[in-house]
């Protein structure tokens, strides 16, 4: 597990980023091989996507680098999945704890002058919205996830709006 090498990850050896990197490709390749044109397993690679991609369009792609974008869109996910009763919040709390741990960001106290209502209408542009509704990828637990269709906009909000004060 990550968590378990957390320290050696942070070291930076040279061999050690590579070869979660690669791992990683090779993942990612296989997945979209078995579905090129997202409509099934594909799609939870999205997780954290909807917020990040929200988050880099409506700060006009200045100030998050990608992977600190979908950071936080993982923890928006995963306290989604928690007010739906989708995930325990123990779910959300080890997330957040790992990416910490990499110097992640969290939540929405770093991203300046962020409007709620701005990042909602950059969010309801993203091709994973259907009929005005939502559709995001929440965890279960470590490791598993499921796309959940029409996720209501005012729980978008609350989310969005309490990571605003942590």
């Amino acid at each position: 597990l990550t968590e378990d090498h957390a320290p050696k990850i942070r070291s930076l050896r040279p061999d050690v980023p590579a070869h979660i990197i690669a791992e990683c490709c090779r993942l990612k390749a296989r997945i979209v091989e078995k579905d090129e044109r997202e409509s099934g397993i594909r799609a939870m690679l999205n997780f954290g996507h909807t917020v990040g991609h929200a988050l880099e369009a409506a700060g006009g792609y200045r100030g998050l680098l990608h992977g600190e974008a979908v950071s936080i869109g993982m923890v928006a996910a995963a306290k989604m999945a928690r007010h739906v009763g989708a995930a325990s919040g123990k779910t959300a709390e080890r997330l957040i704890a790992l990416l910490r741990e990499f110097g992640l960001p969290t939540s929405l106290r770093p991203v300046k002058r962020l409007d709620v209502n701005m990042l909602v209408r950059a969010m309801k542009a993203d091709k994973k919205v259907r009929a005005g509704e939502f559709t995001f990828v929440l965890p279960r637990r470590t490791g598993a996830v499921s796309i959940v269709p029409e996720v209501p906009t005012r729980l978008v909000r609350r989310v969005l709006n309490e990571m605003r004060k942590e």
